[in-house]
């Protein structure tokens, strides 16, 4: 009997083994089945740099920003010419009243600002002339896109930006042609401006130019062409800045 119970157990617990090792042996030789990943997929999860446009970064070394233009240039010059200082930038300022597109036409690539460019070496040229031709009639729209382009050649590789006319009433075609030939992110778009007029109806008044160049500065470190540092600096900014450099020196 006893025999028997000795028997009986040892045939138990090689019923027991034999299916642990049968469980043991289904689970090496079927593992759990990884989940496929294709090509897609890899490459969308896969975190792919983005390329640095080199046209959205503001450049901001020190710049010699040179105005050229006529009356409403004038104007211009208070206000740009203190953004330009609180930004570290040098500035100057070609502006005479009654001056035309046509005073800046040379010959071909050389003329009058290709001269003021080798006597100045401005790295960035501001424009601001077409507001006394503004209302040439279409006919001889193709002569000034000749004296246009005579224009832009004698800038040579110098950054710049022509700000349009601030147009009083519509044009026969001036600021267009200037758009077209100069391309959008070197186009300053005056025209959209609501900007307060003098008494003439025709130039702006203090408030006016002053709403105008906080325009173009916005312009000029955010949407043109080369960026460069023209930020306004309010009263506390000057004053922590003035503050800082006190500290600095001591």
């Amino acid at each position: 009997m006893k025999d028997n119970f000795q028997i009986a157990r040892i045939a138990v617990v090689g019923i027991f083994l034999f299916i642990l090792a049968a469980i043991f042996s289904l689970s090496y030789y079927n593992p759990k089945p990884e989940k496929k990943i294709n090509t897609e997929e890899k490459l969308a999860t896969k975190q792919i740099p983005k390329k640095i446009d080199s046209t959205e970064i503001i450049d901001t070394k020190p710049q010699h920003i040179l105005l050229i233009g006529e009356s409403m240039a004038q104007g211009l010059e208070i206000y740009l010419k203190k953004y330009a200082l609180e930004n570290g930038h040098q500035f100057t300022s070609i502006a005479q009243k009654s001056v035309s597109m046509v005073l800046w036409v040379g010959k071909d690539s050389t003329g009058r600002l290709k001269n003021e460019i080798q006597k100045i070496k401005p790295t960035f040229v501001l424009i601001s002339l077409g507001s006394n031709e503004l209302f040439v009639k279409e006919e001889y729209l193709p002569e000034y896109s000749t004296y246009i382009q005579n224009i832009i050649n004698q800038l040579d590789n110098t950054n710049f930006v022509w700000i349009c006319p601030p147009n009083w009433k519509k044009d026969f075609g001036l600021t267009d042609l200037i758009l077209e030939k100069v391309g959008k992110k070197r186009f300053f778009p005056s025209r959209d401006l609501e900007i307060p007029r003098a008494g003439d109806g025709i130039h702006p008044t203090m408030q006016g130019y002053e709403l105008w160049a906080d325009k173009i500065a916005e312009f000029l470190m955010t949407k043109s062409k080369h960026k460069i540092l023209m930020e306004k600096i309010t009263e506390n900014k000057k004053e922590n800045n003035d503050t800082t450099q006190k500290n600095s020196k001591n």
